[in-house]
């Protein structure tokens, strides 16, 4: 049978397999949440207003549109909250739960809060939970030690803590030094089990077992405070490697090293490398240039105020046409992103204009500003740089414009690939005159696995804004939604395995379906790209049933 007789016979099952969700309902009306305060909608600039449109977009058309941007729920946590939103299902009922850290509303210097909200705004029960010390971390969010349940890891200023799923506390810890950057998990030794990788206060980083115990050849100390760490496959050997910043304040004229670690914790070949001065935000990890090897990316800044975001090979090389400056980056950890659809990745960060504005910043994977960027962000109200992580996604369920998010002193912008402002945007979350080094990275996914959007957007006071939106949302598309990448705090862009996706160009499509059939029944030697996908060497009934399976999935 020819390949055209086989595609025809499966069109009909084709047919239904491409065929498009049902079109979803318009959102609910806002619900006051058990675990705070409803936040009462009011028009910007009135007197105590605290969320709304700031203004209202460009965008025109029936039904729900962004441009009538509209939360579900809000709630008031009413303390200073400078770590990022995760999501994550933590209770394993199949939706994702919203974590959040604060300092204590009462004694912020001496407490923090660890809360685990549902979708509808309240807490699970056994938390929030209770901090000695404040804490400026973001959660870690994973099954550390493989028993079916998820752990949540964050540090405060005094301990670093491990909690089971229901809040109760983990065996062996909490330990001490407790730190100010986030922690991140990582199977090390490919026993199944996640390490805990933990920049502590005291200059060192130290890597342990699930349990508390101290895994081979850590802490290590650094000559300064080091920066929240990113974890991947650095140099295709397969084992992970670690890598980091060193940073300090006030700034040092001093320039400062740049670190990868292999999960011995003995420093890589070729690093520390030195960078113009301190990193004080996360670095990222990704393939830039699609060339197969893994790239780092990160930022620094010196005493004369020149800011610089580098691009190094796995053996420390710059790559050709970085670094490059962006005005006060230093606070705006790195995203990576697909804006334009090429198959490279952008590299996103925040900054300040020389107009005194907020600002963003993209650059092609060979350091070249993006077409339409860097966009300034313009409002009404106080200024500062941007000091946080941009998000990048398709949140308007248009995958031919991929957007990013970013927040600026009461604000969250959202921004098209080609730089416009997307309808509904900026949307007013107010700070409550509350300022810190960093603030919090906003949130994206499908909670719920309904296939459709939820946004979640938080102040820097606490103030939190959930939307469900009628979009459609697209994993693939979902390159960078949440602070450091994902639950695990990785920081390390790694696109999905697509089993059927053949060509490797980001979807299961006809294409791949006709290559599969045109090398049905080959019984030796067969490649993955010849359709093979479960690698038992042939082509069979096995193959195509995999890859209908994933028929219409990706980009």
């Amino acid at each position: 049978m020819t390949t055209l007789c086989r595609l025809s016979a499966l069109l009909p099952l084709l047919a239904a397999l491409h065929a498009g969700p049902l079109a979803a309902s318009a959102p609910a009306d806002p619900v006051t949440p058990a675990g705070g305060t409803c936040i009462s909608r009011l028009p910007c600039g009135e007197a105590g207003v605290v969320y709304g449109n700031d203004q209202p977009g460009p965008g025109a058309g029936g039904g729900h549109t962004l441009r009538d941007l509209q939360p579900e729920w809000t709630l008031a946590l009413g303390a200073p909250t400078l770590s990022s939103a995760k999501l994550a299902d933590v209770n394993g009922d199949g939706v994702q739960e919203i974590l959040i850290t604060t300092y204590d509303p009462v004694n912020p210097y001496s407490a923090g809060r660890v809360y685990v909200l549902d979708m509808s705004g309240n807490n699970l029960p056994g938390w929030p939970a209770v901090t000695a010390g404040p804490v400026p971390s973001s959660p870690a969010v994973a099954d550390i030690d493989n028993d079916g349940d998820v752990e949540i890891v964050v540090a405060s200023w005094s301990y670093a803590y491990v909690w089971n799923h229901d809040g109760s506390s983990y065996p062996g810890w909490p330990k001490t030094p407790g730190g100010y950057a986030s922690a991140a998990l990582a199977d090390l030794d490919g026993d199944g089990d996640l390490e805990i990788i933990h920049p502590g206060a005291n200059s060192r980083l130290y890597v342990w077992h699930h349990d508390g115990t101290t895994f081979p050849g850590w802490p290590y100390t650094a000559p300064n405070l080091v920066q929240s760490p990113v974890v991947g496959d650095v140099d295709g050997d397969g084992a992970l490697e670690i890598a980091a910043g060193i940073y300090q304040g006030p700034v040092s004229p001093d320039p400062f090293p740049f670190y990868v670690w292999e999960a011995d914790g003995s420093v890589a070949g070729g690093w520390p490398v030195m960078t113009s001065g301190t990193v004080k935000a996360v670095a990222a990890l990704g393939d830039i240039d699609s060339d197969g090897a893994v790239e780092i990316v990160a930022c620094s800044y010196d005493a004369s105020n020149n800011d610089y975001v580098y691009a190094w090979d796995a053996q420390g090389n710059a790559k050709p046409g970085w670094p490059v400056r962006a005005r006060y980056a230093r606070l705006s950890c790195v995203a990576l992103g697909d804006l334009d659809g090429d198959g490279y990745l952008e590299v996103v960060i925040g900054g300040y204009s020389t107009s005194n504005r907020e600002q963003v910043f993209a650059f092609n994977h060979d350091g070249t500003p993006v077409t339409g960027w860097p966009v300034e962000l313009n409002f009404a109200g106080g200024h500062m740089n941007v000091n946080n992580s941009p998000i990048i996604a398709d949140i308007d369920g248009d995958p031919t414009q991929i957007e990013v998010i970013v927040k600026a002193y009461d604000h969250i912008f959202a921004l098209h690939a080609d730089g416009q402002l997307v309808d509904g945007f900026p949307f007013y979350l107010s700070d409550n005159n509350n300022t810190g080094t960093n603030s919090p990275t906003q949130a994206v996914g499908d909670l719920d696995g309904d296939g459709d959007v939820e946004y979640v957007f938080v102040s820097t006071y606490g103030n939190v804004a959930f939307f469900d939106e009628p979009h459609s949302f697209t994993p693939a598309l979902a390159f960078w939604p949440v602070y450091k990448h994902d639950r695990l705090n990785t920081g390390f862009y790694a696109p999905a395995f697509l089993p059927g996706d053949l060509d490797g160009d980001g979807d299961v499509d006809l294409a791949d379906l006709a290559t599969l059939l045109s090398n049905y029944g080959l019984d030796e030697g067969a490649t993955y790209e010849q359709g093979d996908i479960d690698g038992d060497g042939d082509v069979d009934l096995a193959d195509l049933a995999t890859l209908l399976a994933h028929y219409g999935s990706g980009g």
